[in-house]
């Protein structure tokens, strides 16, 4: 990383750690944001009974699935029907450990492993909201791919979250579960808020374009090869 002409985050946040954490020098250090396929784009799915909370991404310690079981099973203490639907590719490893945190989670009966699916954008609409409890994040592509599709977003505020949602999300302080149960609570709610982030998510998604991406790669390895 020291050597290289160009080191490229796909956050502030990532950059800001890479100059911080491995002593990098910041003025090789760019920020190239990523964002989401076209096919992530408001729709209508399929009701399902009963209604869910979505959690996008691979297992990790890092990705707070303690915290969104806490959530969900908060939230069936006060009498919503609400299950919490996980979704992303597990290998066994970490479907051994899913299954520890499930085990030990206050409503277990409320948690749905789902794994792999083919048709994510469908599985982001039907969701009454997106629970992103990650503590640490280099970006957070399932905020932008739930915003997207229209989908309210309730999340920790930390690393890049921030960054990636702007004020189109809910952002409740850094680990705590209860004021993140009450978020959710009043999305579930209240429709007019519900509406209000789905608007501003869409709106908000639209800003993070690949072809800006690839212009701005583009940008930096000629850049980068002027200089050698």
């Amino acid at each position: 990383l020291r050597r290289a002409a160009r080191v490229v985050a796909d956050s502030r946040s990532s950059a800001d750690q890479v100059i911080r954490i491995l002593d990098v020098d910041a003025s090789r250090v760019e920020v190239v944001h990523l964002a989401s396929e076209a096919r992530f784009s408001p729709g209508t799915s399929a009701v399902l009974d009963p209604p869910y909370l979505l959690y996008v991404g691979a297992w990790g310690p890092h990705k707070g699935y303690a915290e969104a079981m806490a959530v969900v099973g908060a939230l069936a203490e006060v009498g919503l029907p609400h299950h919490l639907r996980i979704v992303g590719a597990q290998d066994d490893w970490m479907a051994a450990r899913v299954a520890e945190l499930v085990r030990a989670s206050p409503r277990p009966d409320r948690v749905e492993v789902v794994g792999w699916v083919d048709d994510l954008v469908a599985v982001y609409r039907g969701a009454s909201a997106l629970v992103f409890t990650s503590r640490a994040e280099g970006f957070g592509l399932p905020l932008l791919e739930a915003m997207a599709c229209g989908v309210p977003v309730v999340a920790f505020d930390n690393t890049s979250i921030s960054e990636v949602v702007g004020g189109a999300a809910v952002l409740v302080e850094d680990g705590d579960v209860a004021a993140f149960t009450k978020a959710v609570h009043r999305v579930i709610d209240e429709p007019a808020r519900r509406d209000e982030l789905r608007a501003e998510g869409v709106e908000r998604s639209a800003l993070f374009r690949w072809d800006d991406t690839v212009a701005l790669y583009r940008q930096i390895m000629l850049s980068a090869g002027s200089d050698a």
